[in-house]
């Protein structure tokens, strides 16, 4: 930091075994400094974004946290299913990092580590299995859970199977896949072999497609398929060919398709395609960009003497959050206590249709609870 400027970090995962996996938040960093600057930066400081891209590989992003240490003030928007890379330096070093998201425990740890999307280290929202019990209850009851052999996805799948069990769910297979696994044939043929109704995967869009094509060709249709928000992206659609059509995601964040009512999601848009004209339309850009506004607002709060210790403690303070509107609120940023709102979208054709609840923008964050673990 000078007189002048403040320079940021941040962390994606762009190259390696899912490339492009994250860049869209590393773009939206950039878009956030642009409009930052535009607005005349912080206490007249412009804004500037050293970026990283760790490869999807832990080692990488450790080596990534490191430099960010010595060469920035804070990390802003990183995304990556290996922070636990990075984790043991950025508390070691103090650093600020106002993540898009927290993937692993390690960084959920953290102190000094906060998240647009704060992980799931400790709680665990049911609203959706909730909801879910309510419209398949037999097909909940014969559930399989498939995950990435990977920190974020293996922690990911582990939570969520715990919380899911606490409201009637009950799993009848899991497996561990490798993130380049060709052939997803034998899981599937185990999977109606053992009566499997539900199913649900943690992965990377690509791996999710061909799942999905593996389901297809067997002709094996359970009665639901359920994808988290990565699936949430114009890339699976186009992978997975129409074969994941009715399939259901669950949404993390505000969803593009309400944009036209939604101000904040315009703005967040209006700055994207001005800087990445095209980009991916994911999640990760949202808490990027909803991670940026939590660092804007934590320095205009702290003032012209701005330090690390004091945008940590205004960090801190940041209670029910949802990036002007472009995530549904947390219960705590500061906290890192997330969300129990959420809402359900299914795959038609080429697009996503709302599906739970109607009413276009809203979240349903009364169904169930959070686990805390």
């Amino acid at each position: 930091m000078t007189a002048n400027s403040i320079t940021v970090g941040n962390i994606a995962s762009i190259s390696g075994v899912a490339p492009g996996l994250t860049q869209s938040a590393q773009q939206a960093t950039e878009a956030f400094a642009d409009y930052v600057n535009s607005q005349g930066g912080i206490c007249g400081r412009m804004l500037k974004v050293q970026t990283f891209d760790d490869g999807n590989d832990a080692t990488t992003n450790a080596a990534d946290a490191q430099q960010a240490c010595q060469s920035d003030f804070a990390l802003v928007g990183s995304a990556s299913g290996f922070d636990n890379g990075g984790a043991s330096a950025i508390q070691s070093c103090g650093i600020p990092d106002d993540a898009a998201e927290l993937s692993t425990h390690e960084m959920g740890d953290v102190p000094n580590a906060f998240g647009a999307s704060p992980g799931n280290a400790h709680y665990w929202p049911t609203g959706p299995a909730v909801w879910l019990k309510s419209q398949y209850p037999n097909a909940v009851t014969h559930a399989a859970m498939i995950y990435l052999d990977v920190p974020a996805t293996q922690e990911q799948a582990a939570s969520e199977m715990q919380a899911y069990q606490s409201v009637g769910f009950n799993y009848i297979y899991t497996v561990a896949v490798s993130p380049t696994e060709p052939n997803y044939a034998p899981y599937v043929a185990k999977m109606q072999s053992a009566g499997v109704q539900y199913v649900t995967e943690y992965s990377d869009d690509n791996s999710a497609a061909r799942l999905v094509q593996a389901m297809a060709q067997a002709n094996y249709q359970p009665q639901v398929v359920d994808w988290f928000s990565e699936e949430y992206t114009p890339q699976f659609l186009s992978e997975s060919q129409g074969d994941a059509n009715g399939n259901l995601v669950l949404m993390a964040t505000s969803p593009y398709e309400d944009a036209s009512s939604n101000p904040g999601m315009q703005l967040f848009l209006s700055w994207m395609n001005r800087v990445a004209p095209g980009f991916t339309h994911d999640i990760f850009a949202e808490f990027a960009w909803s991670a940026g506004l939590a660092f804007l607002q934590a320095a205009k709060a702290v003032g012209a003497d701005l330090t690390r210790p004091a945008l940590i403690a205004q960090l801190q303070k940041i209670g029910s959050w949802n990036g002007d509107g472009v995530q549904p609120p947390d219960e705590s940023f500061g906290q890192k206590i997330p969300s129990p709102c959420f809402s359900y979208f299914k795959i038609s054709g080429n697009s996503y249709v709302r599906v739970y609840p109607s009413a276009p923008g809203s979240f349903d964050c009364s169904s169930g609870g959070l686990v805390h673990y």
